[in-house]
């Protein structure tokens, strides 16, 4: 995922929002960052996912490239055109 914003302070709300979602990841920058939260739900096993590019059926296989190198992921309902796609997971077990 890119995050684009027009200055800093957009940019920060933007990986705010992510955090709280329950998303992490990487920046390439030291003073924007995306601070996760834990998630409340554990029951959560699937993520719905908008704005990937699924013009055609090589953007669905990136999609399954993707998803099956994801840990717990698996599968998703990805098709040509879809404007969302829900990703589905296994529920981690405690420990």
């Amino acid at each position: 995922m890119t995050v684009k914003a027009n200055d800093d302070d957009t940019a920060k709300k933007a990986l705010a929002a992510i955090g709280r979602a329950g998303d992490h990841g990487t920046s390439n920058s030291k003073k924007l960052v995306i601070r996760a939260r834990k998630a409340k739900d554990k029951k959560i096993t699937d993520r719905k996912v908008a704005g990937l590019h699924l013009c055609c059926g090589a953007c669905v296989k990136a999609v399954d490239k993707v998803v099956s190198s994801v840990d717990g992921a698996t599968g998703h309902d990805a098709a040509k055109g879809a404007k969302v796609v829900t990703v589905k997971g296994k529920k981690k077990k405690k420990g």
